[in-house]
């Protein structure tokens, strides 16, 4: 399992899959297993089923360059305005060590 270190916490990373089909990643606490942050997000459009749309702003700011240094994922692809907020389309590594 991927270890994450986002902000002041030692996270874990979990992957999930949104109703739409696309994944979701979840970073809960290494120690206490309590949620800390989803990296996630899920839009009604149309990726790779290996990508995923990071959420970098408001409560989750730094979690894209986080999520990069820890080899989670690879950096974006591309960047997806929606509305007055953008998503990183990313391409998801193994998350086995």
């Amino acid at each position: 399992m991927k270890k994450v270190k986002f902000k002041i916490y030692d996270c874990v990373v979990s992957q999930h899959r949104y109703p739409n089909g696309q994944i979701a990643l979840m970073l809960r606490c290494a120690e206490t297993g309590e949620p800390i942050a989803k990296a996630t997000a899920a839009l009604q459009i149309t990726i790779p089923t290996d990508h995923v749309l990071i959420k970098d702003y408001a409560e989750n700011k730094g979690i894209l360059k986080a999520l990069i240094e820890a080899d989670v994922i690879e950096p974006p692809k591309k960047v997806i305005d929606w509305g007055f907020v953008e998503f990183h389309l990313c391409k998801l590594k193994p998350l086995e060590d």
